[in-house]
């Protein structure tokens, strides 16, 4: 019984560092392929004056920025998520109109299914006359 634990033990063993090998893996390939944003750095001196009264308007602007993208993101979206509603609602129209008609060989061949269906259902036992 001991045996047993034990290999099973080692198995579970390594089945978890096989799934933290895999994330590692994963992990470093995330980080090594991903572009890193480059950093501009100006040499130009900034002026004291103009860049405090500049850096709440940036802000603002940015911020403003920021809200007007979302709105759109957002109105983009409805956009997409109505017209995908009516081409569903196309779709499922036109599917209930091919499932209600059928050709004359479907029906025939129906009929024919559920003919042998019933004759397996409803056949006669051997033994009995």
């Amino acid at each position: 019984m001991s045996q047993v634990l034990l290999i099973s033990g080692i198995g579970m063993g390594l089945v978890f560092i096989a799934i933290l090998l895999l994330w590692l893996l994963m992990e470093l390939m995330v980080r090594f392929t991903t572009d890193k944003p480059e950093v501009a750095v100006s040499n130009e001196p900034a002026e004291n004056e103009d860049t405090e009264q500049s850096q709440p308007d940036k802000k603002k602007v940015a911020v403003a920025a920021v809200a007007a993208a979302v709105r759109l993101r957002k109105r983009q979206a409805a956009i997409i998520a109505v017209a995908v509603a009516l081409a569903q609602k196309n779709t499922s129209q036109s599917q209930q109109l091919n499932e209600k008609s059928s050709s004359n060989w479907q029906s025939v061949m129906r009929s024919l299914q559920r003919r042998e269906r019933m004759r397996l259902f409803n056949r006669r036992p051997r033994g009995k006359v």
